[in-house]
């Protein structure tokens, strides 16, 4: 896999629901490169503070006018690198670093897709999705989405132009169903269809979506989130949890982000 270090162009950078952004940038090499599941690693800003990159999952990539691909990010303002970056304005630049990481695969004997997203763990579900629609256009695909508040709840349109059956569960009931999106997972697990779950969020999401799919024999790919310096295993900051009878920690930024759920609960 080719890596890239580009300094990228921000197209624009648009607060899509307040706290989330979304920015594209003019990063052609990389996004061409990209596949579902991958991240890159952005400089926020051009001082020494913050000094580290900060990783963030291909959320979308797309032909610009000139015949050169765009790459798309989704993030919430959470610290002073993400809170420099939804500052940033069309014709300035940052730096981007990928595509990283291993990502999605769908299985030749796959009838239905559950893509199953918390929060801004919808980040890398819309590029998935869309490569699904265009390039598995047989196969059957529902989208799930869990949140705390409605304000929570992302992308919900872009799934629909898509052409994406969407669900939505918050926990204040503000949304779509009152509850956790594991609720509406229960049923869409109905039925004895060959199924397979690509899912993000929090650590407790993703491990009751596991426990879930093991229950119904389902194939289940998770996208783990997880705190990264450098992106290419060498910090060993994104060291993941061990499971039982595990000789060793496995990493987000080499093993992952996407892992059979199997790899990290029995």
């Amino acid at each position: 896999m080719k890596l890239f270090d580009t300094t990228a162009l921000v197209l624009e950078n648009k607060e899509i629901q307040p706290g989330y952004f979304r920015m594209e940038l003019a990063a052609n090499d990389i996004a061409c490169a990209s596949a579902p599941g991958q991240f890159v690693m952005v400089s926020p800003g051009d001082s020494i503070q913050p000094l580290l990159r900060r990783p963030f999952c291909v959320h979308d990539v797309k032909e610009g006018a000139d015949a050169k691909w765009i790459l798309t990010i989704l993030f919430v303002v959470i610290g002073e690198g993400t809170r420099i970056l939804s500052r940033k304005t069309p014709g300035e630049t940052v730096q981007v670093l990928g595509p990283l990481g291993k990502g999605f695969s769908l299985n030749t004997d796959t009838e239905e897709c559950l893509l199953v997203a918390g929060g801004i763990g919808t980040a890398p579900m819309v590029f998935l999705a869309r490569y699904l629609a265009q390039e598995f256009s047989p196969v059957s695909c529902k989208v799930l989405l869990g949140a705390r508040t409605a304000n929570d709840v992302l992308c919900r349109d872009v799934f629909e132009q898509i052409g994406l059956e969407v669900q939505a569960a918050t926990e204040d009931g503000g949304l779509g169903a009152k509850g956790l999106v594991t609720a509406l997972l229960d049923k869409a697990l109905e039925g004895d269809a060959a199924r397979q779950i690509f899912t993000c969020g929090p650590m407790p999401m993703l491990k009751a979506v596991a426990a879930m799919a093991k229950e119904h024999n389902t194939p289940c790919q998770v996208s783990v989130e997880a705190a990264m310096a450098c992106g290419m295993g060498a910090c060993l900051g994104c060291a993941l949890p061990k499971k039982e009878g595990q000789a060793k920690h496995l990493h987000a930024c080499m093993d992952g982000p996407v892992l059979d759920a199997k790899l990290l609960w029995s």
